[in-house]
């Protein structure tokens, strides 16, 4: 029986990028057999370009869904909106190549045990870089991409050659079974741009089934600047939601592999600093540092209320 598909494109106030992206939709070999974008923007911008693609090359199967401001509320409100075998997820600046459905889709079909829960394309404009030894060292970095370390980072998969199994999935390009969503859902404690929301979600199914990257589903990611979180703020985010997703305990992860990490984090960042002097790199290792004390406070404060907690007499 063949598989009904629906991609949903989260967005906000980027109506150009919606645009550009389902222009590559058109051009699929196989087209989506709906296509739902879920939209807060500030304006009817988007509205109207999905209003223009509706009644022309997406006649029939595209669906425009206002929701609250937030990635993971939006990736929610449109699952459950939804009733498809396959749920796609890409990202607003994305395009793809002409056979990615086609090419997610065969993942699928040719497993005919049910045992891959999640397939994702190759993002064709990341490139493979060394590591160095001390990334390595500090769990910071691996050489094998597409695993999560116990630390909570996470390499990207690039240049793969062959489908290739993974601990992650990017969520500019992720595809899901339908089942995977009367289990689990997006965390909507990751507010706003919602950094590492996809490596949660993505392990926490990885732990009841398969996730691969097939190379022949090929898509760009184009990076909007537009809503870009800067840099500093990227750091503390990066440690403070990768502190959350350890607590939890999935699979490998351990909250000392990450103080472990931040230890190396803060020595490099602090390395840049001096280096660097720019207000750039002083402002990155302030945050990196409000981001470490933030993490420790969050732990105490869950550590006293387990010790005051009342027993059950």
């Amino acid at each position: 029986m063949p598989l009904f598909d629906e991609l949903i494109v989260c967005t906000l106030n980027r109506p150009r990028e919606v645009e550009r992206c389902l222009a590559s939709v058109t051009r699929q070999t196989r087209l989506p057999d709906l296509v739902r974008v879920v939209d807060a923007s500030e304006n009817s911008d988007t509205r109207s370009v999905v209003d223009r693609y509706a009644a022309g090359a997406l006649s029939g199967r595209l669906i425009y869904q206002a929701a609250t401001p937030g990635l993971t509320t939006q990736r929610n409100a449109g699952i459950r909106a939804g009733r498809s075998d396959i749920v796609h997820f890409i990202d607003d600046d994305t395009i793809l190549d002409s056979g990615y459905v086609e090419s997610i889709l065969r993942q699928f079909s040719d497993d005919q045990l049910g045992e891959v829960l999640g397939v994702g394309g190759l993002i064709t404009n990341l490139h493979r870089h060394r590591v160095p030894i001390t990334k390595r060292v500090f769990m910071l970095d691996s050489p094998r991409t597409g695993r999560v370390l116990p630390s909570g980072r996470n390499p990207v998969v690039v240049d793969v050659q062959s489908v290739t199994e993974v601990d992650w999935l990017s969520g500019c390009s992720m595809s899901f079974r339908r089942v995977v969503f009367d289990v689990f859902s997006f965390n909507e404690h990751f507010k706003g741009y919602g950094l590492g929301e996809d490596v949660e979600f993505s392990y926490r199914v990885r732990q009841r089934g398969r996730l691969l990257v097939t190379p022949e589903a090929r898509i760009e990611h184009l990076q909007s600047p537009v809503n870009r979180m800067a840099m500093p703020p990227h750091t503390y985010d990066e440690i403070v939601n990768r502190a959350r997703r350890v607590r939890a305990r999935t699979g490998c992860l351990r909250m000392r592999w990450f103080w472990w990490s931040v230890t190396g984090q803060l020595l490099a960042l602090g390395g840049a600093a001096a280096l660097d002097r720019s207000a750039l790199q002083r402002a990155r290792l302030h945050k990196g540092l409000e981001a470490a004390r933030a993490v420790l406070r969050e732990t105490a404060g869950r550590d006293s209320v387990r010790v005051r907690a009342p027993s059950h007499e």
